[in-house]
């Protein structure tokens, strides 16, 4: 990803969230976190890795959605190097939101999105080696299970099953 493009209805969402009581505030506040990985260009963590919902979404291309707790989802879209940041809201809102916009296009000058450049230095200025790039049938599959599959060792694999290593 190179450009984030946030919805310039998101301040209104988060407002909207955070009216909500410590439930709506919590799940703004993990909002914020996971905008601001996005915004230093860190994909590998935990923060980005673990939020999105165990289904995904196939209503909407490209679609990556978030839980951020107690019932409340962000929705993002990918799009080459764009990335959409398109609706927070309850489960329900987001719902209806997907269904509302399912065959929206998302191009990198609509005017409904404020754009910016994601900062792609922060991640050379690491003390960490820079990883190849998978090859390209890796990633058209889910990124996220991917991430999973490779934290999973031998190991871990004879404590969650051990009357298989038998």
């Amino acid at each position: 990803m190179r450009y984030l493009h946030i919805s310039r209805n998101m301040d209104r969402y988060i407002d909207r969230l955070r009216m909500r009581g410590r439930q709506g505030a919590l799940a703004a506040s993990q909002y914020l976190e996971i905008i601001e990985c996005i915004r230093q260009a860190k994909w590998r963590s935990d923060v980005i890795n673990c939020k999105r919902t165990k289904k995904g979404e196939y209503r909407l291309k490209n679609c990556i959605k978030y839980d951020l707790g107690h019932g409340y989802r962000l929705v993002t879209v990918k799009d080459g190097h764009n990335l959409f940041i398109t609706f927070v809201g309850s489960h329900d809102q987001t719902d209806r939101w997907i269904e509302t916009h399912r065959y929206d296009c998302f191009c990198e000058d609509d005017s409904l999105y404020f754009s910016e450049i994601i900062d792609t230095e922060a991640i050379n200025t690491t003390d960490e080696p820079a990883e190849p790039l998978p090859p390209k049938s890796t990633l058209e599959s889910d990124e996220y299970e991917q991430q999973l599959i490779a934290k999973v060792d031998e190991a871990v694999l004879k404590m969650v099953f051990p009357g298989l290593y038998r």
